[in-house]
């Protein structure tokens, strides 16, 4: 780290659990809301931060991601940021389905086979994964870089999609079975 350049903790959270999360149906960009277990997670999560310094808190405009924002804010009284950039990976015609339903999955899904499902992406009407981390590069090394190096521990608040694929982006290590939990807490430091 070059003299005088500072460090960012950045908090990473799942948002707190829906209904969706709870019957396994994707959501990619369904704005759903905290089911009363995700209002607890979020709760939990809020006490658990409640004395953690945070200076800035960024958020999915979804709402379950925001409600879960705003729970842990009670405690902090910032202004919550929202963006877009944030989002779910928009699964198209994927969301709203139950996973364990294999009726609706192009082949390629249900034999796992994701290096031929890149040519169902269009016609299911989907984000591509390029798109997908291009859009999480684009918050993590042009929208929050544009907010003051003073600000040194940021809160994002987000969704479990959004988790792995910035994970991979931030070129973070990974077990290959790690999947982000509702309202589980990752700590990263960013130069």
């Amino acid at each position: 780290m070059a003299k005088g350049e500072k460090t960012k903790k950045i908090l990473i959270i799942r948002h707190g659990q829906t209904d969706f999360n709870l019957d396994r149906v994707p959501q990619g960009w369904a704005d759903t809301f905290l089911n009363p277990t995700g209002v607890s997670q979020a709760q939990a999560a809020a006490r658990l931060l409640k004395n953690y310094p945070i200076d800035l808190i960024f958020a999915s405009d979804l709402k379950r991601a925001y409600h879960t924002a705003w729970l842990i804010n009670q405690y902090h009284n910032h202004k919550i940021i929202t963006t877009p950039l944030l989002r779910e990976r928009n699964l198209g015609k994927l969301a709203y389905h139950k996973v364990a339903d294999t009726a609706w999955m192009p082949p390629p899904l249900i034999e796992r086979d994701y290096a031929r499902l890149r040519g169902w992406v269009r016609d299911l009407e989907m984000e591509s994964r390029p798109d997908f981390e291009a859009r999480l590069r684009n918050f993590w090394f042009g929208f929050l870089l544009t907010y003051p190096v003073g600000q040194k521990v940021v809160l994002v608040v987000t969704h479990g999609g959004v988790i792995m694929a910035s994970l991979r982006v931030l070129k973070a290590r990974l077990p290959s079975d790690y999947r982000a939990k509702n309202t589980e807490l990752i700590t990263l430091n960013l130069k």
